[in-house]
């Protein structure tokens, strides 16, 4: 992703906060193997602008297919957007289920925005 587009999405982003004055934000990913035969991880960000917005965030290449990659991985990308995995309030996988037990998503995190 350009350079601009990348702080664009980052700025929009982070103006959807919760009562509590956080930045929060779902996240949508899928596991893939593109046409060299690399397994990829996909990320899409749902956040709250003036109505409900789903963005492309980025892809990055996965050095395996547990879980324990796939976190590091999601980790990695957030982490070059400036977020973190205490931001996601929300996620959705198709097979990659076994994620959610590695992410920090608890009914507390869901208390402070409601």
């Amino acid at each position: 992703m350009a350079p601009a587009a990348k702080e664009t999405l980052r700025s929009e982003v982070k103006k959807s906060v919760c009562p509590a004055g956080k930045t929060m934000f779902s996240i949508i990913i899928d596991e893939s193997t593109n046409v060299t035969c690399t397994k990829v991880l996909a990320c899409a960000v749902m956040f709250v602008d003036t109505d409900v917005q789903t963005k492309y965030l980025f892809s990055i290449d996965l050095d395996g297919e547990k879980a324990k990659d796939l976190f590091q991985a999601l980790d990695m990308g957030l982490q070059e957007f400036g977020f973190s995995m205490e931001n996601i309030i929300g996620f959705t996988a198709d097979t990659t289920n076994v994620m959610f037990v590695c992410l920090p998503l608890s009914s507390t995190r869901f208390n402070l925005c409601l």
